[in-house]
C-alpha cells in the first residue's frame, strides 16, 4: 500500500491487491478533439497519436509507461506519520545563512507556493534548507529534494542522511535500486516527480536553472502537481535564468540574495589564457598548461565528447605518473566514475558540463578548454568557476579559462564574480541584498 501513497502508478506498475484499495481517475483529460494526459499535462491529438485500436495515447511520457485511453491512473494520500527529528549541521551556520534559514522557513509557515534563494556557489545551500526540512517533517508530512540531474542527487543524499538520520528516506532516479515505499524524505531527479500527485508538503528544488528542467514544460509541470495545494516550493540556485530574474523583477517570485560564500572567503576569479587549443593541445601540452597541471587535481571541461577522447591519449602521455580518467553523460560506468572522482581517486579529470554542478571536491583547480565556444554560455561558466574553494579545508583555487579569442560569456562571467565578491565586502565579507 506504501508503494501508492503520493503517487500516480498505472495499473501495470501496482500489486493486484492495491487495485481495489486505491482511489482511480482517467488517465487522460478529453478537450474537444484533444486529450491532455494526466501525469505530464502535455495536450496532444488522438488523430496523430493513436494505436490500431482506436484508442489515444500520450507521446510525451512513454519512458515512464505508456499512457493509455480509458484507463486509470491509482492513487492513495500518504497518511501524517508521527515524527521528531532534528537536524545535525556539518558546522554552524554563519549569520548570513542563519537569517536566509529562517526565511525559508517563514515562507513554509506563510504556505507561500513558491519562493527562490539566490545564493552563489559554495554559499552552502543545502543547509538553509535543514530548517525547513525539519518543521515540515515534524509535522508528519513528506519532503522532496529534487534536481534535475543524477549528479546532483548523489551529491545531496549522503548529506541529507546525515543531517537527518533517523528520518526515513530514499533517493530515486532512472537506474536506482532503490524502492519507494512512502519515505518522509524523497531525493530524487526532476523526471521522478512525474510519478508523484498531491503528495509533498514541502519541494526542495535544486539547481532550478539547469537543463533539463529549464526548458521541459513536463518537468515544471510535474512540479507543481507534486505539490500538496498548500504546500511550498523553494527553489535554490546560483545562476538564476531570465524566467526567474523577470518575475523577481516583477515582484512575482519571493526572494533572498547571498552573494557571499558559508566559509566568508571570496568567490575564485577565472585567469584567462590564450592558446590555439583545437590545433595544439591534441598534439602536445604546452609549457603554460603543462606547469599548471602538474599541480593538485584538475577538473578539465572539454567543449566536446569528441574532444574529450581524443585529449585523453595526449595527458596520459603527457602525465605517466598520474591517475586520469574522463566522464560525460552518455558514458555507461558515469555514476561509478563519479563516485571515484568523489573519493579522490583521480589527478586528473576529463569531462563535459555534466559537472559544473553538484559535485563538491576538496582542493579542486579547474581549467576550461575552449572556454570560448557557444556551450560555455555565462550561467556554466559561472557554475564551473564554482567548484573550486568549496570546503573549509581549501577556501581557493585556480581557474583557469583556455581560449583562442574571448567570448562575451567569459568576460560577462568574469564581471559578475568580481561583482558579487564586491558586493560580498560592503559591509564585512557578507553584504544582504535583500
Amino acid at each position: 500500500m506504501k508503494t501508492l501513497w503520493g503517487r500516480q502508478l498505472l495499473k501495470s506498475e501496482i500489486a493486484p491487491d492495491l487495485i481495489e484499495k486505491g482511489q482511480k481517475f482517467p488517465t487522460l483529460k478529453k478537450l474537444d478533439n484533444d486529450y491532455q494526459c494526466v501525469r505530464c499535462g502535455q495536450i496532444f491529438a488522438k488523430k496523430l497519436f493513436s494505436l490500431p485500436t482506436g484508442l489515444g495515447y500520450c507521446p510525451f511520457c512513454l519512458s515512464l509507461g505508456r499512457v493509455l485511453e480509458n484507463e486509470f491512473f491509482y492513487f492513495l494520500p500518504r497518511p501524517k506519520i508521527n515524527l521528531l527529528t532534528k537536524a545535525i549541521y556539518p558546522h554552524s551556520l554563519s549569520f548570513a545563512q542563519e537569517k536566509k534559514s529562517q526565511w525559508i522557513s517563514e515562507v513554509i509557515d506563510k504556505k507561500l507556493p513558491f519562493a527562490l534563494l539566490w545564493a552563489v556557489t559554495g554559499a552552502g545551500k543545502t543547509e538553509m534548507t535543514f530548517l525547513g526540512i525539519e518543521k515540515v517533517l515534524n509535522k508528519g508530512e513528506q519532503v522532496a529534494f529534487c534536481a534535475p540531474r543524477i549528479d546532483v542527487c548523489l551529491e545531496i543524499y549522503p548529506r541529507l542522511e546525515k543531517a537527518f538520520p533517523n528520518v526515513s528516506k530514499v533517493l530515486l532516479y532512472g537506474k536506482t535500486p532503490e524502492k519507494y515505499s512512502g519515505q518522509a524524505l524523497v531525493v530524487c531527479t526532476t523526471h521522478q516527480l512525474l510519478r508523484f500527485k498531491n503528495a509533498f508538503s514541502l519541494i526542495i528544488l535544486d539547481e532550478v536553472d539547469a537543463f533539463p528542467f529549464s526548458t521541459e514544460k513536463i518537468l515544471q509541470f510535474a512540479c507543481f502537481n507534486a505539490r500538496k495545494k498548500s504546500g511550498t516550493i523553494i527553489m535554490l540556485t546560483a545562476t538564476p535564468g531570465e524566467k526567474q530574474l523577470s518575475l523577481m523583477e516583477k515582484n512575482k517570485l519571493p526572494y533572498k540574495v547571498l552573494p557571499g560564500r558559508f566559509h566568508g572567503k571570496e568567490l575564485d576569479v577565472p585567469q584567462f589564457l590564450w592558446c590555439h587549443w583545437e590545433e595544439t593541445l591534441l598534439k602536445r601540452l604546452p609549457f603554460k598548461i603543462k606547469k599548471h597541471l602538474k599541480e593538485k587535481m584538475w577538473l578539465i571541461f572539454c567543449p566536446t565528447i569528441v574532444f574529450m577522447e581524443k585529449f585523453l591519449p595526449v595527458l596520459e602521455k603527457t602525465f605517466p605518473e598520474k591517475a586520469i580518467t574522463s566522464v560525460h553523460a552518455k558514458d555507461p560506468f558515469r555514476i561509478e566514475k563519479v563516485k571515484e572522482i568523489r573519493q579522490g581517486k583521480y589527478d586528473l579529470i576529463l569531462c563535459t558540463t555534466i559537472l559544473e554542478r553538484g559535485v563538491t571536491l576538496i582542493d579542486i583547480q579547474v581549467m576550461v578548454i575552449g572556454s570560448n565556444q557557444g556551450i560555455f554560455k555565462k550561467e556554466v561558466l559561472v557554475q564551473i568557476s564554482g567548484r573550486t574553494g568549496r570546503s573549509l579545508k581549501a577556501t581557493s583555487g585556480k581557474i583557469i579559462f583556455v581560449h583562442h579569442g574571448k567570448s562575451q560569456a567569459m568576460v560577462k562571467a568574469r564581471k559578475e564574480i568580481q561583482a558579487l565578491n564586491k558586493l560580498a565586502k560592503k559591509e564585512g565579507e557578507w553584504h544582504d541584498l535583500s
